[in-house]
């Protein structure tokens, strides 16, 4: 795919000038241009080849990733006003760009191999020593294990001081809250192949992983203030009315699966909001599901949306996916979907 400009780019290039002065802006703003063209031309082409079982973490990938940042934090147009200041916004697209290069050396701690390619990026001589802190820090967040055992990678970032320019201070921990949930949020049908999965190109403990990015259409819903997950699961009976017990248990596991990544999705966007003014507008996740039946919309005696918002009653464990309505426990979604096939 050929590269489009972003209008986070835009809008980052401008702020650089007015904030370091037209010479000074374009020069460091020069530096994105190269790591762009290097990491989308010769690294993340690299990485199908080496992990042609994975979801696509490619050009396509990072260029949504970016997208998505951008209308996480309310950036719509250039002349937006969002928290995040411009040296802000250009370390957030440089960690963009480079927080899934380390799958090229495989996919285990990929967050933690970032470094090699960032050299290889901007060799001795071109190197930015305050840059190349900022980013590893960024990207080494995104996901994984923090040094305390816990997932927690943000706290670890929100105690540091970072600072790109000369007095110009970073909020890394800000930025690697909005990469962590623009990376959760970028799922959907661009991720996988069909063709692949109906020919059992992936492996078989991989293939749930393309199973569900082919049913999920996620939404930043900014003025209603929550995040939008909408499902088209299609139901193939081969021409015949029943659930065949091979397509049932392919049904379960496949909602099963989602419902964990539901109620990982709905984790991070607390979790990230937590550490970000700029996420704090998303109060709930809704959740919508569509059913078809060989291709064919179908109605099921089903709820048309779960909405799993912040209100917690004091005393209360946190809910899972299932317990915000509980029509959508498995195996009465099996059932319902049994019944209405046999009418």
């Amino acid at each position: 795919m050929a590269w489009s400009e972003k209008v986070m780019e835009i809008a980052t290039e401008k702020g650089l000038k007015s904030l370091l002065g037209d010479v000074n802006g374009k020069s460091r703003f020069a530096r994105y241009n190269i790591a762009r063209e290097k990491v989308v031309d010769e690294i993340l082409p690299q990485i199908l080849r080496t992990a042609v079982d994975l979801t696509d973490h490619g050009e396509g990938h990072v260029s949504r990733v970016m997208d998505t940042a951008a209308t996480l934090i309310g950036l719509a147009n250039v002349e937006s006003n969002v928290e995040l200041s411009a040296p802000e916004l250009y370390c957030l697209m440089l960690s963009v760009l480079f927080h899934d290069v380390g799958n090229i050396f495989g996919r285990e701690d990929h967050q933690h191999k970032v470094a090699e390619v960032y050299d290889y990026v901007f060799p001795d001589g071109q190197r930015d020593m305050l840059e190349r802190r900022i980013v590893l820090a960024v990207t080494s967040a995104h996901c994984g294990m923090a040094m305390d055992g816990t997932k927690d990678t943000l706290k670890e970032l929100s105690t540091s001081v970072y600072q790109l320019e000369r007095f110009q201070k970073v909020d890394v921990c800000k930025i690697a809250a909005v990469l962590r949930f623009a990376d959760e949020l970028e799922e959907g049908p661009e991720r996988t192949s069909r063709f692949m999965q109906k020919q059992h190109g992936y492996k078989p403990e991989n293939l749930i992983h393309h199973l569900y990015a082919d049913i999920v259409t996620p939404c930043i819903d900014r003025g209603e203030k929550r995040i939008a997950l909408t499902y088209n699961i299609n139901i193939e009976t081969s021409g015949s009315t029943d659930l065949t017990a091979e397509a049932e248990n392919k049904l379960k596991e496949l909602l099963e699966y989602t419902y964990q990544r539901i109620q990982k999705l709905n984790q991070e966007r607390k979790y990230n909001r937590f550490y970000c003014e700029s996420i704090l507008p998303y109060k709930e996740t809704t959740v919508f599901f569509h059913f078809m039946v060989n291709g064919i919309p179908i109605m099921f005696d089903l709820p048309g949306s779960v909405v799993l918002n912040d209100l917690v009653l004091p005393g209360d464990k946190e809910k899972i996916f299932v317990e915000y309505d509980p029509n959508y426990k498995t195996d009465n979604v099996l059932e319902i979907i049994k019944k209405t096939l046999n009418k």
